[in-house]
């Protein structure tokens, strides 16, 4: 059995104006002007990117791994969602005609919508034939210019193991 976790990362925001609108429980971690927030409702898929985007008007990005088949992805900016799309393509991994919210995702299309990343770089990762969509999910971090904490970690896996967390310090919710 593979991965299952979700998360959010808001950008270009402080921890504080993130601790005053996230719902406990939650861990928090601020990386460098942004915070990823680790939800007990974001696992395994995030929940909270609409509101925590409303609530700071600002971009969230939501991603989820799906036993380690799948990264799902969203980016919600002003509370509204704007790009939903998965890697692979969600329709490939369970073989059917169409999976809502699982189209497969757009490198220009994706970049344009966090704000940031490098399109080619994106493109690459989208391109490749990941053996686990957790390694795809921390190289689209990367390429999108996102804390690379987020990859690998939701609130069950910090809370079973929070000192395996490598990430930087972790502000928890209760």
């Amino acid at each position: 059995m593979g991965s299952f976790y979700g998360n959010v990362t808001v950008l270009d925001v402080e921890l504080d104006a993130v601790r005053g609108v996230a719902g406990p429980p939650a861990f928090l971690c601020d990386a460098s002007g942004d915070v990823v927030v680790f939800s007990l409702g974001d696992d395994p898929m995030p929940v909270s990117a609409g509101p925590l985007s409303a609530a700071l008007h600002a971009v969230a990005v939501a991603a989820a791994v799906h036993d380690d088949d799948l990264v799902l992805v969203e980016v919600h900016r002003d509370g509204e969602l704007v790009l939903a799309g998965a890697v692979p393509d969600a329709a490939e991994v369970f073989d059917v005609d169409d999976e809502p919210g699982g189209a497969a995702l757009d490198a220009a299309d994706l970049v344009g919508a966090v704000g940031r990343g490098d399109v080619e770089g994106v493109r690459a990762v989208l391109a490749a034939d990941h053996v686990f969509a957790s390694d795809a999910h921390r190289q689209l971090l990367v390429a999108l210019g996102l804390p690379v904490c987020a990859a690998g970690w939701g609130y069950r896996y910090l809370g079973e193991d929070r000192g395996a967390f490598d990430g930087g310090e972790l502000v928890e919710l209760a």
